[in-house]
């Protein structure tokens, strides 16, 4: 799943779709309904404007273009998180919009925590999630996310000891995404279709017997 850091940078979305097109025959790419829904009906409002540039860091974010790109690009889709997944964390997305309210991140319709929990359950229940920032991390973390986090070495390393030497898919993968994003998270299928080794490795102990467990690679 692409962060809206991503989607939201006409620059880096152009370089993702160049990324998507070169490798839409390995992955499927999806990015959270929640935004895509906003930016189809957005009015473009200065409030609401200026709490995206200021939340993703982007000084000029055009609405209007991102739409017309997503619309005619096929090889993007939206992901809605299904209702058993959405009863399955409902704690942690409690949690998130309770943070957000303390934090007072405020927009008057950007759907902040429904965009941040959609990434959630796609990284908990299905694949990765890649951003340009640390941000949505945090909030993973601050509603109750176990990160594991390290450097590209360092995690390397510790899946490569903890993984049966016949299955590196994670940290192939790791090292292709990398193009898209400098924020790399993963855990769910992809990890445990990895057949860890849980009695030597504390990685795969906490992923195993744990909901709400993620690894982070961190930029080099």
């Amino acid at each position: 799943m692409l962060d809206p850091s991503i989607v939201l940078d006409e620059f880096q979305l152009e370089k993702a779709i160049t990324f998507i097109d070169n490798n839409s025959h390995i992955y499927n790419f999806y990015v959270p309904s929640s935004l895509i829904e906003y930016i189809k009906r957005t009015d473009n409002n200065e409030r609401d404007y200026a709490f995206i540039t200021q939340f993703y860091g982007k000084r000029d974010i055009n609405l209007g273009n991102t739409s017309n790109i997503m619309s005619n690009y096929p090889n993007i889709n939206k992901f809605e998180a299904p209702v058993i997944f959405k009863e399955k964390h409902l704690e942690f997305y409690n949690n998130l919009r309770e943070h957000i309210r303390k934090q007072e991140i405020t927009s008057i319709s950007f759907p902040l925590a429904d965009i941040i929990f959609e990434e959630w359950v796609f990284l908990q229940e299905y694949s990765w999630v890649i951003a340009m920032y640390k941000k949505v991390f945090n909030f993973f973390s601050e509603a109750g996310g176990l990160v594991i986090e390290g450097s590209q070495k360092i995690l390397d390393n510790a899946v490569s000891r903890t993984l049966k030497k016949e299955n590196h898919d994670v940290i192939t993968h790791a090292h292709r995404l990398r193009s898209l994003g400098k924020w790399i998270a993963v855990s769910g299928p992809p990890l445990i279709s990895s057949q860890y080794d849980f009695e030597k490795s504390v990685i795969g102990v906490l992923i195993g017997v744990s909901t709400g467990v993620f690894l982070l690679f961190d930029p080099e």
